[in-house]
């Protein structure tokens, strides 16, 4: 399984922090969350969004020194930086970077409040619906949301691939590029590409040239 992410690959931090106080409630920014009153006990839930994750066999979980991984993968992570990771019940694991700054701010959080902090990432819905499948055996799921591009690749709804990938100002030529390279890899003549989140509709116009079996959900 390709997990992990390119050594290689230019990086910028570039993640941003969406906070649930409650589960029907909505998100907001960090600031706006501390300003408000949590009750103890509940849940803060955490969405880093950006190229600041790298996935990784479930497996292996606790067996992995996860500093070292987001390094190798091109995400240096300070001394004080925090990294957590995030479970489920699908075939990987998640780990993830967040800044010294912001990450003080969130334990400080929780701490006053008596409340659990609880870390996602966007790539794990990516690679959820890509375990879902498709009509076909091979399927690419992509979505792009706050200058990150999300891909997942799976075989008979067998994860082959997950990537958090950094997009820069044309979001339209770094897909093709990636898509370009997963071609190279695996073959996506039949696969099934889905398009979800940001721009998924225009994302769609211009990959249909491409792939013909292409949509957006």
């Amino acid at each position: 399984m390709q997990v992990t992410g390119s050594n290689n690959r230019p990086y910028v931090y570039n993640a941003k922090l969406s906070i649930r106080l409650r589960q029907d409630g909505q998100f907001c920014s960090l600031d706006e969350a501390e300003g408000q009153t949590i009750v103890p006990g509940a849940t803060i839930e955490v969405v880093v969004d950006g190229a600041v994750c790298v996935s990784y066999p479930r497996r292996e979980e606790g067996r992995i020194d996860l500093r070292a991984l987001l390094s190798d993968a091109g995400v240096p992570v300070a001394e004080a930086d925090g990294v957590v990771t995030v479970s489920n019940d699908g075939p990987v694991a998640y780990a993830l970077c967040i800044e010294a700054e912001q990450y003080g701010r969130l334990v400080g959080l929780a701490e006053r409040s008596g409340a659990e902090l609880r870390f996602t990432t966007p790539l794990s819905a990516v690679v959820a619906r890509a375990v879902v499948g498709s009509r076909h055996d091979k399927c690419v799921v992509l979505s792009r949301s706050n200058g990150t591009l999300y891909v997942a690749y799976t075989e008979g709804r067998r994860l082959l691939y997950a990537e958090a990938l950094p997009l820069t100002d044309n979001a339209d030529e770094d897909m093709l590029y990636v898509m370009a390279v997963l071609n190279g890899d695996f073959d996506l003549r039949r696969a099934d590409i889905i398009i979800i989140g940001m721009g998924a509709k225009e994302h769609y116009k211009v990959l249909r040239h491409y792939f013909r079996r292409c949509k957006c959900e």
